[in-house]
């Protein structure tokens, strides 16, 4: 019995599958435009995959290098000479000299103007004044009674302020990353080999606390720390990455364009479903014992084919590798998916593609006309 009535349910759905291919076929103009549009937001996307480029940056890595070696003096408007301390004591001034004489060691050419102030706020100076200074060096928990290296504390701490007036200056403000900077860049690799932000932290910074962790080693032990060529920093290292634009900039035209694609067909799935709707044809059907989920079960495959077909052309296309279009020496080839494998490209639109179909036949039940 139940194999009669399987019989009976699949003859049904293959005369109204094969209603719905004789639709198509005497509708010819309605299912060339919906092949042809599908076909030209592909063409579109494809087009878009080539204009817009995409480069490959190779790891960055600094070789090592001495905190002094890359200090650049006077650049950010070449009068800011001016090195402020505080307070003034005879600990402070024979360190603060110290740090003075190992700086002009290693670049003699800086010929820095070395003052204490009485107040250790350096905003209440005329602005004049602070585009000049060189650094602001502040012992925190040295007083200005100190008279010997006896009379230094076990842990001394001091702050240590630079001038931050140039464009490739560190900004503290800048090392927190914007929402509208890392939801449109590709990667953190990015960020890593951009040292704009930290320019002023490895060209005057360290060769400053270098200087001044020498002065005080030597103050503290009396014992003389003239060698500078003993301490280096080595560069953690950037990896390489590519800086694919579709991927950031321009990755909201991806989803949009594919949506577009497949929206087509669901726009003439519904038509024809509501279509069948307002010329009773379903209630025909009904009287001559067709039932309505085989009927909305046709439509389902009749939109999967559909489907299929420009899921398989949109794998295939996705993982074509295109030649590169920019002009820039690392501008390299690329596809639409480049770390994609095809099986999950077709996986995810063979997903979509169902719920297209059975959205589609739902959206066509709310409408007779």
């Amino acid at each position: 019995m139940s194999a009669n009535k399987f019989f009976i349910h699949f003859s049904q759905f293959r005369a109204l599958f094969l209603k719905t291919i004789l639709l198509a076929r005497r509708k010819r103009g309605p299912t060339i435009i919906e092949i042809l549009l599908a076909c030209v937001f592909l063409g579109l996307l494809i087009g878009l995959r080539y204009v817009v480029d995409r480069r490959y940056y190779g790891s960055y890595q600094v070789s090592r290098f001495r905190p002094q070696d890359k200090m650049t003096l006077n650049r950010t408007n070449g009068t800011a000479n001016l090195i402020y301390y505080y307070p003034s004591s005879v600990c402070v001034d024979s360190i603060i000299n110290s740090t003075i004489e190992k700086l002009q060691t290693s670049w003699p050419l800086f010929s820095p103007i070395v003052q204490s102030i009485s107040n250790p706020n350096v905003d209440n100076l005329p602005m004049a004044t602070q585009q000049i200074i060189y650094a602001f060096i502040y012992f925190t928990n040295i007083g200005s009674t100190c008279n010997s290296s006896a009379g230094m504390p076990d842990q001394i701490t001091y702050t240590l302020r630079l001038q931050e007036n140039g464009v490739f200056n560190y900004r503290a403000e800048q090392t927190v990353i914007q929402p509208t900077n890392y939801l449109w860049k590709t990667s953190p690799e990015a960020y890593c080999q951009d040292t704009s932000n930290t320019a002023n932290y490895t060209g005057a910074f360290l060769g400053m606390q270098y200087f001044i962790d020498l002065a005080l080693i030597e103050y503290s032990t009396n014992v003389p720390m003239n060698d500078l060529s003993n301490v280096h920093l080595d560069h953690l290292g950037c990896p390489a990455y590519y800086d694919d634009q579709l991927n950031s900039v321009y990755n909201f035209f991806v989803p949009i364009f594919i949506s577009t694609i497949y929206m087509i067909t669901f726009i003439m799935n519904v038509g024809y479903i509501v279509e069948e709707r307002h010329t009773k044809t379903k209630e025909y059907l009904r009287i001559f014992g067709l039932r309505s989920w085989i009927n909305n079960l046709v439509w389902v495959c009749r939109s999967m084919c559909f489907y299929l077909v420009l899921s398989a052309l949109i794998t295939g296309l996705a993982n074509v590798v295109l030649p590169s279009s920019g002009t820039r020496f690392n501008s390299v080839s690329k596809a639409l998916f480049n770390n994609t494998h095809w099986t999950v490209i077709l996986t995810i639109l063979f997903i979509y593609s169902i719920q297209m179909s059975t959205f589609g036949v739902l959206i066509g039940q709310f409408f007779s006309t």
